[in-house]
């Protein structure tokens, strides 16, 4: 049996892997370890032959040895949670410091780029964690059974997270939300999903639940996202930081979806009234008149072009197009 180190990760290493027989020098080490990843072994066999295969390679290859050491401990400075754990994959049986940290692109050091494992993270299915501080592999809770360190304020054994933030875990929603449930969050079972209250239902409106709707600007699944998201006035919904900035670089006010009006636009309607009135169109262009169509009311109307904006006759809004 013998072992070895890579930055904070240590494994033992007890079976022979694929692509060390007469003949296999040749493979890469990604390859080998693709190979590992298509046979049906459990977890713990999967790791211990990819620790024999990065073994066997930083061996022959000092110079690469140390590049992997500063690759996993760049790696291991999860800007996702704050945390003294690293948990397992149940894919891939490597550790990583979360989910996101595993299912990353291969600039950011993924799963992909480490072991060519190519599958998604199952936060659910995972069986060890290792302590940051004593290393010591241990099933999922948040005290370590060996240093006695807390890992994080706040801990979901069914979810399996932890995290600097105050969490519950919500059953009809089947994971873990931020914020305090009872005080100031609950589930509201028609929209079914999990709103700060006051909230006010928009399903009907929308025809659809949340879990189906994606962020207009991210293209994000909303349901299981880490981000804050609201509802728009027209029942559309969207991440607090992908409105906040498409406001404020592009002052963008409405829905990327049905154009309405996100905020109440009255003062700036009133403004462009009064600068209307003050304006004066060349001679020529005064009485053209224009069909229009609102994106806030929906109606069609024929109003007086003017270089400020198209007023729409019915409800005075200037968020209108030109049909």
């Amino acid at each position: 049996m013998s072992g070895f180190t890579v930055g904070d990760k240590k494994a033992v290493v007890t079976e022979s892997t694929p692509g060390n027989q007469p003949g296999s020098q040749a493979m890469s080490i990604q390859d080998r370890i693709r190979e590992v990843q298509r046979l049906s072994l459990a977890p713990d066999d999967k790791q211990k032959r990819i620790q024999k295969i990065m073994q066997e390679q930083n061996t022959s290859n000092p110079s690469r040895a140390f590049a992997q050491q500063s690759e996993l401990k760049q790696r291991a400075q999860c800007e996702h949670y704050e945390r003294k754990c690293d948990l397992q994959s149940p894919c891939c049986g490597v550790y990583f410091t979360c989910r996101f940290c595993h299912d990353a692109d291969d600039s950011e050091g993924g799963a992909r780029l480490v072991t060519g494992c190519t599958s998604k993270f199952d936060r659910f299915k995972v069986a060890k964690i290792k302590c940051q501080e004593c290393h010591t592999e241990q099933e999922p809770s948040n005290v370590c059974v060996s240093c006695g360190i807390k890992f994080a304020r706040s801990f979901c054994n069914i979810c399996h997270v932890w995290t600097k933030d105050f969490i519950y875990h919500c059953d009809e929603c089947g994971f873990c939300r931020v914020g305090k449930e009872g005080k100031n969050y609950s589930h509201c079972k028609q929209c079914d999903a999990c709103f700060e209250e006051p909230h006010e239902c928009f399903v009907s409106v929308r025809g659809a639940t949340v879990r189906d709707e994606k962020c207009p600007i991210c293209f994000e699944l909303m349901f299981n996202s880490r981000e804050g998201f609201f509802f728009m006035d027209c029942g559309h919904q969207i991440h607090h930081s992908c409105f906040s900035k498409s406001f404020n670089q592009h002052g963008n006010y409405k829905c990327p979806i049905c154009k309405k009006s996100v905020l109440d636009m009255s003062p700036v309607w009133t403004a462009m009234k009064a600068e209307k009135a003050i304006v004066q169109m060349p001679e020529e262009y005064r009485d053209t008149k224009v069909k229009i169509a609102c994106n806030d009311c929906g109606e069609e109307s024929n109003t007086v072009f003017h270089v400020v904006g198209n007023e729409c006759m019915s409800c005075g809004s200037f968020n209108t197009q030109n049909i």
